[in-house]
């Protein structure tokens, strides 16, 4: 079973670097830490807002 998101609050995080692949989010939380993503995940080397799908900004 891969780890879910879905109707998690996401006011106050932190995800610079985190590395998303594979994990299963719905559209509103998927938006908002599209908002917020940023960085390269040190260990993976992939791009937070490319593991989450996010659209170019």
């Amino acid at each position: 079973m891969k780890p879910s998101f879905c109707g998690r609050l996401l006011d106050d995080v932190t995800i610079a670097g985190a590395d998303f692949t594979d994990a299963l989010l719905d559209g509103k939380p998927m938006r908002q830490l599209c908002a917020i993503a940023s960085g390269t995940n040190g260990q993976t080397g992939v791009e937070t807002r490319v593991s989450l799908g996010c659209r170019e900004s």
